[in-house]
């Protein structure tokens, strides 16, 4: 019987092939996650524990696609009917609504007369991450994000309209006045925010920055509507964040103090593109503050 035998070459071949394969599978997953914006799990020192945005690594489905679009978390409608305050929160890049869902159980039980809504990003093309869909409130041209990053001007515009579209739907839905309203956000979620405070048309009760930055700098002056020229904004950051360099908060804040904004800053020094409980015990005074 003939007995069929494979050469040593071509073993070696096969083998070189596999590795090859299996080092574009790492690099490809190493780029896509932080193309993101999700640095790896830094601790700050003085943090029990670090909070990192989750993120959808399968694909959606077409109907997920089509359902989660600014698809909301909501409490029951017994507990809609007590509410007097709204806070919106927006997630960061590639991240879900749900992924931040942890600002509620914290905070909810110590503020239960606030209804919390976290609105899913719609599914786009992200450039710097070669143009693959995910969530993503706007274009992002590169990472990481500094002062004088590139900007998608016609994307980040679009979508604060979409935002403020959102929050008139809900404070409709709830029956609760603007000045009871505070939009804020983690990452492109927290640029996005701060945004949309300054250029709402009617006065908000304030505006939080969790490791944003100032989307479109050289108009906020110009885009800023006067009922909220002196709207208080808490801004947040990581003293050693990789993807949203710190120098954004450094320069940012006084900005927006020479234009009369009130901005309440904190950095935390040893930590990088997160959040900790720390930040959230901030948070809750500052809504307590803005909307008891």
């Amino acid at each position: 019987a003939h007995k069929h035998t494979v050469s040593p070459s071509s073993v070696q071949l096969f083998s070189i092939l596999l590795l090859v394969l299996m080092f574009g599978c790492v690099l490809l997953q190493t780029s896509t996650h932080y193309c993101r914006g999700v640095a790896p799990k830094l601790r700050h020192p003085n943090c029990s524990r670090s909070f990192v945005t989750l993120e959808r690594t399968r694909p959606l489905s077409r109907t997920q696609t089509s359902t989660r679009i600014f698809a909301t978390m909501s409490s029951s409608g017994a507990s809609r009917r007590s509410k007097s305050a709204l806070v919106v929160w927006l997630h960061g890049l590639g991240d879900t609504g749900e992924g931040w869902s942890e600002l509620e159980r914290s905070l909810g039980p110590k503020l239960p007369h606030v209804h919390w809504v976290f609105p899913d990003a719609p599914i786009q093309s992200v450039s710097c991450n070669w143009g693959m869909q995910m969530p993503s409130w706007f274009d992002l041209p590169e990472l990481p994000v500094g002062p004088g990053s590139r900007e998608d001007v016609k994307s980040y515009q679009s979508a604060i309209k979409k935002v403020h579209k959102r929050m008139r739907e809900e404070m409709e839905k709830q029956k609760i006045p603007p000045n009871r309203v505070v939009i804020g956000g983690f990452s492109q979620g927290g640029a996005i925010a701060t945004q949309a405070m300054l250029q709402f048309p009617e006065k908000l009760a304030g505006g939080v920055n969790f490791s944003g930055w100032l989307v479109g700098r050289d108009e906020i002056q110009s885009k800023i509507q006067a009922p909220n020229a002196d709207t208080s904004l808490l801004w947040c950051h990581g003293g050693s964040d990789p993807t949203v360099l710190t120098d954004n908060q450094e320069q940012g804040v006084p900005f927006l103090k020479g234009l009369g904004i009130p901005v309440e800053h904190h950095t935390y020094n040893g930590m990088g593109h997160s959040a900790c409980p720390e930040e959230f015990e901030v948070l809750r005074q500052f809504l307590v503050n803005r909307i008891p």
